[in-house]
């Protein structure tokens, strides 16, 4: 039997949804274009892509005013079949990430997601030593970038116009992230998070999406950079959960590095790249914020960096204070009761003898046919 014929249009993000719609509904039929991937970037491949959704059952769509995969122009090509979806984002998980250099000249080494923390160290002339402990509350309180949550919440509604967005994501994201880590990085939701969107979005298509546990499925967006809850991020907004303080990274052959090594690989491309370059060009709430700021308006029109008192600098400059949570990447055994145990042994004497019957009857007829076998022999 035939199911439905899905479509997906949006950027990295429709990856995961690729993988989660055939198990959401039996027998879909998938295809999707992500305008990650270069090869969707010249006019014709978005056009023949345009030709093939004439068969589509239905189209998901994120806002974009790109030629004939624009969500408005899919509209009208195909009424009644197209309903326009999230662009997901949200930075209040890390509220410090940032892009650094101009679009098309953006810094990507160690990661296209730079740090404002290391990169205000790297101006201010702090070691790298120095630079693994600003990753503190004061610190981050300093740069301003505890506003990250409201303002991402605001962002995401703003993108999310009822006469633009046909299903919000930003209540859904607001509530997951106050539960779970729920983002891999500022732009890069969880396939459980994402999962529990297209469910929404499915039922407001007229689908009957089945119930799964995302959480077993592989999640496309971990072949990309990850970057860590900070544990004063999380003790800032009384988060229920911890992760590691590690960052994946795929400059790094997709090995977890400390932050030290992290550090210490972002200098190394500030050193080596034209001071000039290194300006914050995104987020654009966080432009704006840095902008007001006269400590930190450097950041993006360049510039001497202003001088800090010692009692600044002091408080810039300290380990850490929050309590650090055990995370590991493994649950912890959990003891065997007494119960436990009697059960176990229950189970194996029941098993023993199962087997112990059947080798008796195994035996016996084994004898049998010999016995028979001899007396035909005679």
């Amino acid at each position: 039997m035939c199911g439905p014929r899905l479509a997906f249009l949006g950027n990295c993000q429709v990856q995961s949804f690729s993988v989660i719609a055939p198990l959401l509904v039996e027998d879909a039929e998938v295809r999707a274009f992500d305008y990650a991937d270069p090869a969707t970037h010249n006019d014709g491949s978005r056009a023949a892509f345009a030709e093939r959704l004439a068969d589509a059952d239905l189209i998901f769509a994120q806002t974009t005013g790109m030629s004939h995969t624009g969500h408005r122009e899919l509209r009208a090509r195909y009424p009644g079949r197209v309903v326009t979806i999230a662009n997901f984002y949200f930075r209040g998980l890390f509220p410090d990430s940032i892009y650094v250099g101009a679009f098309g000249e953006r810094i990507d080494y160690p990661s296209t997601m730079n740090s404002l923390v290391v990169l205000d160290a790297f101006h201010r002339g702090l070691t790298e030593a120095q630079a693994e402990c600003c990753f503190n509350a004061d610190n981050l309180q300093r740069l301003g970038v505890f506003s990250a949550w409201g303002a991402s919440m605001q962002e995401m509604r703003r993108r999310e116009d009822p006469a633009e967005v046909d299903v919000p994501a930003a209540t859904l994201i607001d509530e997951a992230c106050h539960q779970y880590p729920a983002f891999l990085t500022m732009n890069h939701p969880t396939v459980t998070l994402l999962a529990d969107y297209l469910g929404r979005a499915f039922v407001y298509a007229g689908l009957r999406p089945r119930s799964i546990n995302a959480a077993m499925i592989p999640d496309p967006l971990r072949q990309h950079d990850e970057t860590p809850v900070l544990d004063a991020v999380a003790e800032h907004y009384g988060l229920p959960y911890r992760t590691t303080q590690r960052w994946r990274l795929y400059s790094q052959t997709a090995r977890w590095i400390d932050r030290s090594e992290y550090v210490g690989h972002c200098y190394h491309a500030y050193r080596t790249t034209d001071v000039e370059r290194l300006r914050v060009h995104s987020p654009t709430d966080l432009v704006a914020q840095l902008e007001t700021d006269p400590d930190l308006r450097f950041h993006v029109a360049g510039g001497p960096v202003p001088a800090l008192s010692a009692a600044t600098m002091r408080a810039i400059v300290q380990p850490d204070q929050t309590v650090r949570w055990k995370v590991t990447d493994e649950p912890e055994p959990v003891p065997a009761t007494n119960e436990d145990v009697a059960r176990l042994d229950e189970h194996l004497a029941k098993l023993q003898g199962r087997l112990g019957s059947r080798l008796q009857f195994i035996v016996l007829a084994a004898l049998i046919v010999f016995g028979f076998a001899a007396l035909l022999a005679r």
